[in-house]
């Protein structure tokens, strides 16, 4: 799938929660009457539940709370990862703006391969925050009451404290716990805006697969835990919007592409591979492109699509609008685009080599596509 900023996608919902929240958005709105349904609204609730693509969704039954409150599919920012699209819901902008491109980005502000979200070096060193440096875009402004729920320990992270920067802090530990202090926060009478962030399907699906028992099971839970949560927002004028930020393929050790173990590959990149294992940035010795895009088109055609990054900016996959400045850098110079159901990776000395199930990142409909689900 080519991503799409201009309709149906997660940035032109944010566009309209923007416009209805009386502020600015350089996107297309969703439609008109959500706009409208939102400036009306007391409490205005975003939920992500982390990794729930739209097919997930139709695991459950058809007569389930969730499936019947669904309004529309929507499409996921490229790459379909978290650390982009969440910075999205922060931002309401797309990856060449905020500049967020992957799990992994090659930040030469730090002179290191950073995980942005839990804010540490891919060594696991912990990174300080500075004014120094356009590396990070502001979070948005809500001009009324803003409230941003994550889980206890998700607020040491200096990048939920910058996004969530003018938003007033509540943490939890369970599903549950959040849903009850949403409850009571709409009990108040002033107009505001909360935003809520689940991570624990997403979790499951990377450790067993989207298809095991276990992401089953824990759906269900989400389900039943929502309906009765709409129940006793009755009465209360709330309107809750629930999305995710992308769905998952799931894979295997066979489908897993080790860079490693093709010491000819390995020797043309500079730098560990960057971005997601279904979308990987790589960096090549000038030296080395011949050899490299040889390599790759020869042994890996069946496995991916090869890019050079700019082409992808030039076609619109990471957004619209100017680009951050420090894009190019955290892109590389070519990025593999994988296919089926194929991923790239590469393991450091220091790291453990590990293969899990469930991964995305890339273009398929799998990892594109999230549900808008609506309850009014």
């Amino acid at each position: 799938m080519i991503p799409n900023y201009k309709e149906n996608n997660t940035i032109n919902l944010l566009s309209s929660l923007l416009h209805g929240l009386g502020n600015k958005s350089k996107y297309p709105e969703l439609n008109k009457n959500l706009t409208e349904e939102i400036k009306k609204a007391k409490n205005v609730i975003l939920l992500i539940i982390d990794g729930l693509g739209s097919d997930s969704l139709k695991k459950l039954s058809k007569k389930s709370f969730l499936v019947k409150k669904k309004s529309q599919d929507l499409q996921s920012v490229f790459p379909s990862t978290t650390a982009s699209a969440i910075t999205s819901f922060y931002t309401g902008l797309a990856p060449k703006e905020h500049g967020v491109t992957g799990w992994y980005m090659n930040m030469k502000e730090f002179g290191a391969i950073v995980c942005l979200l839990p804010f540490i070096t891919r060594q696991k060193e912990k990174l300080v925050l500075t004014g120094r440096g356009p590396y990070l875009p502001e979070g948005i402004k809500i001009k009324m009451d803003y409230y941003n729920f994550l889980p206890k320990d998700y607020f040491k992270s200096q990048y939920n404290k910058h996004f969530g920067k003018g938003a007033k802090e509540i943490s939890f530990k369970t599903f549950t716990s959040m849903l009850t202090k949403i409850q009571k926060l709409t009990k108040e009478n002033k107009k505001k805006y909360i935003y809520a962030y689940w991570p624990e399907f997403d979790s499951l699906c990377h450790e067993y697969g989207k298809t095991s028992k276990e992401a089953k099971e824990h759906l269900k839970e989400l389900n039943l835990a929502l309906e009765k949560f709409a129940k006793k927002l009755k009465g209360t004028n709330t309107l809750l919007l629930i999305t995710a930020d992308h769905g998952q393929v799931v894979t295997s050790k066979k489908r897993t592409i080790v860079i490693n173990k093709h010491p000819l590959l390995k020797e043309c990149l500079s730098a560990p591979l960057c971005g997601e294992p279904r979308a990987a940035y790589c960096y090549v010795y000038p030296n080395k492109v011949q050899q490299f895009e040889k390599y790759i088109k020869h042994k890996f055609k069946k496995q991916c699509t090869l890019y050079k990054s700019e082409e992808l900016i030039k076609e619109g996959y990471f957004g619209l609008g100017n680009p951050h400045l420090r894009l190019k850098d955290r892109l590389g110079d070519y990025v593999l685009i994988a296919k089926d159901n194929y991923i790239f990776r590469d393991f450091l000395i220091n790291e453990e080599i590990k293969y899990t199930p469930g991964h995305h990142g890339g273009t398929s409909s799998e990892e594109m596509v999230v549900p808008l689900i609506k309850i009014k």
